[in-house]
């Protein structure tokens, strides 16, 4: 806790002669543009897979964006786009196991510090992302369905997983994909708390 301190205070320190006004310009304009990905994928979710009316979803919304790219002149844009949504989720699981990770009320186990990761908690967190992958495969085959119907990994994961004895139960009442809105929820409470505080810091000191 001394060292976050002291690292803090010497930035805080040498500011002046470290910033770049284009970084921060940047990095605001891609927290808005992952703000606006992150909000159409929720909406994708609630109207694909949590809404439904007499056992279909609500909207395809954007299954019907990708294969209408796909029967278009330009099909590589919609495999294009796949991808994109598969790695900015990837990312994203990334980051919130680098802030989060295996916190536990003031303690965190095997925490990822930039210069200071100890070769365990390396491997330990390396071994936790394996781990999510395949929930996170499983959840982009859940997502666009119709889209990627007929394909290798679709007769896995929603043919052949999804009638496992063990799982089948989980998955046929989306219990793993309400777990997974109410944690986004409960995290970006979360965050917008701490926003709150350092804004809150900021005018009065």
């Amino acid at each position: 806790m001394i060292e976050k301190d002291f690292h803090r205070l010497d930035q805080i320190a040498s500011y002046k002669h470290k910033v770049e006004p284009m970084v921060y310009i940047f990095k605001l304009i891609l927290g808005i543009l992952c703000i606006i990905i992150s909000l159409i994928l929720v909406i994708h979710i609630f109207c694909y897979l949590l809404l439904k009316v007499d056992g279909r979803p609500v909207n395809p919304f954007l299954n019907n964006m990708l294969e209408y790219l796909e029967q278009s002149k330009v099909s590589v844009i919609a495999t294009i786009l796949f991808a994109l949504i598969g790695y900015y989720m990837m990312v994203a699981a990334i980051k919130g196991n680098v802030r989060v990770g295996m916190r536990v009320l003031c303690f965190t186990f095997y925490p990822l510090l930039p210069n200071e990761t100890f070769v365990n908690s390396f491997v330990f967190n390396a071994i936790l992302m394996n781990l999510w992958m395949f929930a996170l495969v499983q959840f982009l085959t859940d997502m666009f369905q119709e889209y990627i119907r007929q394909t290798s990994i679709s007769m896995i994961f929603s043919v052949q997983i999804k009638n496992m004895y063990f799982y089948q139960w989980f998955l046929r009442y989306n219990i793993f994909v309400y777990m997974i809105t109410v944690s986004k929820l409960m995290f970006d409470n979360y965050v917008l708390y701490r926003a709150g505080l350092a804004f809150v810091a900021y005018t009065l000191y």
